[in-house]
């Protein structure tokens, strides 16, 4: 017999003779097919070293750790996000010198020393540096990755690890810049910025939007999926969202808003046209179309003061999530001020 499995056991268990000595243990696997390489490779060096050879598992690297932790991806049925989430998070790793240590050997202080890069290459042969938001999705996706190790016993502590300082989008497109970007965007990102500054939808739910969640007479979009469960919501339609949206509109009652030839059936990206508008329009390159929620955000929440709806109309899930909009309340204060130092001149 070759592999079998003990009673109580989760994991394979090897059984050969080589030479005439016998050798007997776990693999440490409970899938056959990972099971039947170890016991094969343990054959070969029970062959190559002879009797005095102890079966011991070989310490791996977090580059042969990928493929199985890849392979556990499509198994373990995770949302698609969250799969390309790791797939992009792998991506960055493989491109360190994290990928080539042995997974015992790989601490808190080499990954704080590790810088990231995206795999595209420039004329010196380097990646562009990764904001902290992509560093940090590098580093999840290790730590998940050692906490499968550990749990496949390919690794008996996981080192403690912290994210990346990352801090959140402040650009504001003011009124000024809303009109010279909008002079320089091309189709579809004009209309999508517009959508954008009117509602404070982020980008994948425009780029999801169909005509059947479009309701005309009520003038409200329905958003029935997006990042978190809060963000299934309606949201108003403006008089220039309901002209944008009627101007695309050929009549259908289902369909994408936004169609394109790829295998989703919906654009997913305006990126590289937001760059060439926002070059062309002079402005400042920390702007995003993420920026466009930002300000919807601020302005609205400014102007109506009325934080439960702002916090429903942008599918926030929390308060914590809606208050870094609220700027309003400088005024309160430079107004207050502005008081003092009168009496105190007069």
């Amino acid at each position: 017999m070759a592999l079998y499995k003990q009673n109580g056991s989760d994991f394979w268990w090897y059984d050969f003779t080589v030479d005439g000595k016998r050798y007997r243990g776990s693999t440490k696997e409970a899938r056959k097919t990972t099971a039947l390489t170890i016991e094969a490779e343990l054959r070969l060096r029970a062959r190559e070293k002879g009797p005095n050879f102890i079966p011991q598992r070989r310490a791996i690297t977090l580059r042969e750790l990928a493929p199985r932790f890849l392979g556990w991806k499509g198994d373990a049925q995770l949302e698609p996000k969250t799969q390309i989430y790791y797939e992009y998070g792998w991506k960055l790793l493989a491109a360190t010198p994290l990928a080539s240590m042995q997974l015992a050997h790989i601490t808190a202080d080499a990954v704080d020393a590790t810088v990231f890069r995206k795999a595209a290459r420039d004329q010196h042969g380097e990646g562009q540096l990764v904001s902290p938001k992509y560093a940090n999705q590098a580093i999840c996706t290790l730590k998940r990755m050692l906490s499968k190790a550990r749990e496949w016993h390919l690794l008996s502590e996981v080192p403690v690890i912290k994210p990346r300082k990352a801090y959140g989008r402040t650009g504001l497109f003011t009124a000024e810049d809303e009109t010279k970007l909008l002079e320089h965007a091309s189709q579809p990102l004009r209309d999508i910025l517009m959508i954008a500054m009117d509602t404070g939808m982020r980008p994948s739910e425009i780029f999801r939007m169909r005509w059947e969640d479009v309701h005309w007479e009520a003038l409200e979009i329905f958003i029935p999926k997006s990042k978190t469960d809060a963000g299934r919501r309606r949201v108003p339609m403006s008089k220039r969202m309901q002209a944008v949206l009627l101007g695309r509109w050929t009549g259908d009652r289902c369909g994408w808003c936004f169609p394109t030839r790829s295998a989703e059936g919906h654009i997913k990206s305006v990126k590289t046209a937001f760059n060439r508008a926002r070059k062309k329009a002079g402005l400042d390159p920390r702007l995003v179309l993420y920026s466009a929620r930002h300000t919807f955000g601020t302005y609205s929440l400014a102007a109506t003061k009325n934080l439960p709806a702002v916090m429903q109309t942008m599918g926030h899930a929390n308060v914590r999530s809606t208050l870094p909009y609220q700027h309003h309340g400088f005024e309160s204060i430079r107004a207050v001020i502005e008081s003092r130092n009168l009496k105190a001149t007069s």
